[in-house]
């Protein structure tokens, strides 16, 4: 007889009519477990009569009423407060250390009658492994030990948030603001790897999100509870998950876990899950309706998570918009945004990243949570993605698993038989190219790992380095233990190290030496791949490099073979060379060629256009691109036109406090100034002084170009109104301007 779907500790304890107090959404604590039941159960129970079960629900609710904590009672230093919630194993209470300094805590407790030897164990194991991790956006271990009945507890950092999808439908975050949220998500699963962590439970409810004066929205990972230990550190108790238990929370499990014998887990399982919190994120629900996936019992939920392919982001959008009329409502409200305007920017490729990440192989996902986080990244930055569509053989390949039965009945036919071992070849040579390649990339990132680690440590005195070293002096030494040949045998990873060497060494203000680098990384990314979008990465930076130096006549034709490159790997009308053709309208702007230059404008901004089909920051870029251009040239009109559009679309994407969106007003205000509307460009170029003050401090470039703008503008209108303040107005903002030292951009 299948389990039924809410067979959990928690469900059991329930059943006696105990109940933790509700949690108000913008108010939920680090209490894992709380937004979605986790299982934790075994496949295979023995029979109990029903009175037998009475009796056992009657025993766990005599047990929790005897030994049931109460507020006011105090556990180690710490005074209890209030109940926040009980997960699978544990009760976490809110409390306060008063003495010898007053500390908020979260306050983890084993339940009574949950003390068992393997519970006790993986209690004790959460707490350890807590205490491996020191992250910004993992919630700490602060302290714990054992009460005098002999119940763990520990204390972790007070964390007041509430779960990411929540916080971003409540702020009606952006798709933008979101993926940069995630980010922050990503990076903290990143860091628990790193330690041989695995969550193995992670979910909204496990990701908290606050707002932080000065740093903005603050993701937290909570409830490592059910951690596996991949190091030895934390075996020595040999904790284990049975033969036959399933440990997690349905709706964000990886196929792995579902199995019958689930011990060879690893870190793409968390990559899986991440996927799905991701797929949430874009698409406002889970893959699978939580409800349907619970209801026909244990097996069934094992079924679909093994087998049964989600739908795209996109139309699981779309199905759930066109049937529940109320959800299509919430979900527009809560992303500020039309579905079908929202599902063709996901079908764009936005939605090939959840998808990668929750590939029923496990060697078809992402290798790592960096890397998930590497293709956000690909993807907020117009490059291309890793994730590509499945391809035939790799349909073909899930569907036989599913119906191995047809298979079996097909092989009695030659013809069958034949193609289906061309398939099998297929993939069998395809999951060993990819094997390989991920072993190579894990062997070129430790290497990579270890050279950075051996540059940055010469400028750390905490790893025996000269604290007077300077950064930049340490970034020297790399680029000539490059020269060395450190890394001879690693050349994809040294080409693309020399690329990021030349970004920062350009932002440093050190443009030649940074064309130099990036030009070397061109010449390695050729060698290896031939033509292809990473070369015409590292020439849009040698590119922009020579442009730094005032060398446009030299930029253009590098600039012009990295856009070639793009057209032949891309396609002429594919999104990814958008950048390109901006970086050489802005040479040839540099030229004296501005017809040539709006024209390369004007391109750009209908490919993006046609690519993204409603809203998208690549068309307010362009947009502002071609606007800035053509108010260089005062035609004013169409300049206006485009930079107010462009300024309402980053604010409908961003929000009213992002960088870009600064940018936006800062370029408006200026045609507005052109064309005698003072007040107009006076409130504009104060909205932009704000963002870049928030987000980059009073001695940023950006922020010094507006207050001379403002400074300029008002100077000008106290000579047109004489007597009204503007005098004033200018002299503040020019002791604004008296700044120690200015900072690049």
């Amino acid at each position: 007889m299948p389990l039924p779907t809410d067979a959990t500790i928690d469900a059991a304890i329930d059943a006696t009519g105990h109940h933790a107090p509700p949690l108000h959404a913008a108010e939920t604590i680090a209490a894992g477990g709380i937004d979605q039941p986790t299982l934790a159960t075994t496949t295979q129970q023995p029979a109990t009569s029903a009175g037998d079960t009475v009796g056992l629900r009657d025993s766990v609710a005599a047990a929790i009423r005897a030994a049931r904590e109460k507020p006011g009672e105090v556990i180690g230093p710490y005074t209890l407060i209030e109940l926040l919630g009980e997960g699978g194993f544990g009760a976490v209470w809110h409390a306060e250390r008063r003495e010898p300094y007053v500390q908020q805590v979260a306050l983890k407790l084993i339940r009574a009658g949950m003390d068992s030897e393997s519970v006790l164990v993986r209690f004790e194991q959460e707490r350890q492994a807590l205490a491996l991790m020191d992250h910004p956006h993992i919630a700490k271990v602060l302290d714990g030990g054992v009460t005098p009945a002999g119940r763990p507890w520990f204390a972790m950092e007070f964390v007041k948030g509430e779960p990411i999808t929540a916080f971003c439908d409540r702020h009606h975050l952006g798709l933008h603001e979101r993926l940069e949220l995630f980010l922050q998500v990503c990076d903290a699963v990143q860091h628990a790897h790193m330690r041989g962590i695995i969550h193995r439970d992670l979910k909204p409810g496990n990701i908290l999100v606050s707002k932080v004066e000065g740093a903005g929205a603050v993701a937290k990972v909570i409830d490592f509870g059910i951690a596996k230990a991949l190091s030895t550190r934390l075996a020595d108790q040999s904790a284990h998950t049975g033969i036959g238990q399933m440990i997690g929370t349905p709706e964000y499990m990886s196929p792995e876990q579902a199995e019958p014998d689930a011990t060879d887990i690893d870190t793409r399982a968390d990559v899986f899950a991440l996927g799905v919190v991701l797929y949430e994120l874009l698409a406002g629900t889970t893959p699978f309706d939580p409800k349907a996936l619970r209801a026909q019992g244990f097996q069934h939920i094992q079924r679909t998570i093994r087998d049964v392919d989600p739908p795209s982001p996109s139309a699981r959008l779309t199905t759930l918009a066109r049937q529940d009329p109320a959800a299509r409502e919430r979900m527009e409200r809560a992303m500020r945004r039309r579905i079908d305007e929202l599902a063709r920017q996901l079908r764009s490729e936005l939605e090939l990243i959840p998808l990668k990440a929750m590939r029923k192989d496990r060697e078809e996902r992402y290798a790592s949570a960096s890397d998930l986080a590497l293709d956000v990244r690909n993807y907020l930055g117009g490059r291309p993605l890793l994730a590509v569509p499945e391809s035939r053989a790799y349909r073909v390949r899930k569907w036989a698993r599913r119906n191995r039965g047809i298979v079996v009945a097909a092989s009695a036919v030659l013809l069958a038989l034949v193609a289906g071992l061309v398939v099998s070849l297929v993939g069998w040579r395809e999951a060993a190219l990819q094997r390989a390649q991920a072993e190579r990339r894990e062997r070129d990132a430790t290497r990579v790992m270890e050279f950075m680690t051996q540059t940055l440590a010469g400028a750390n005195p905490m790893d025996g380095g000269d604290a007077d070293v300077l950064l930049t002096d340490a970034l020297d030494g790399a680029v000539r233990r490059l020269d060395a040949g450190e890394l001879a045998g690693f050349a994809e990873s040294e080409a693309a190290l020399r690329l990021e060497l030349a970004r920062v060494l350009r932002g440093q203000g050190e443009p030649q030496r940074a064309a130099a680098l990036s030009r070397q990384s061109a010449d390695l990314f050729l060698e290896l791949e031939g033509p292809s979008p990473s070369v015409a990465a590292a020439l849009t930076e040698q590119g922009l490099a020579l442009l730094d130096q005032d060398a446009a006549s030299a930029a253009l034709p590098v600039l012009e073979s990295a856009l070639e490159i793009n057209e032949q790997a891309l396609g002429a009308a594919a999104p990814g060379i958008v950048g390109n053709l901006a970086n050489v309208a802005l040479v040839h702007a540099a030229l004296g060629d501005v017809e040539r230059a709006i024209g390369l404008h004007r391109r750009a901004l209908a490919i993006a256009v046609a690519a993204y089909d409603g809203p998208h920051e690549v068309v307010a870029a362009c947009m502002g691109n071609l606007g800035d251009l053509l108010a260089a040239e005062d035609r004013l009109d169409e300049a206006e036109d485009l930079l107010a559009r462009s300024l309402a679309m980053r604010e409908s994407l961003l929000g009213n406090d992002h960088p870009d969106v600064a940018e936006a007003q800062n370029n408006l205000a200026i045609v507005r100034w052109h064309r005698g509307q003072r007040a107009e460009a006076d409130r504009l170029f104060n909205r932009s002084l704000g963002i870049y003050e928030r987000s980059y401090g009073p001695a940023h470039e950006y922020t010094l170009t507006v207050l001379e703008s403002l400074r300029d503008l008002h100077r000008e209108w106290e000579a047109a109104e004489p007597g009204k303040g503007h005098a004033a107005a200018a002299e503040s903002f020019e002791r604004r301007l008296d700044v120690p030292s200015r900072i690049a951009p």
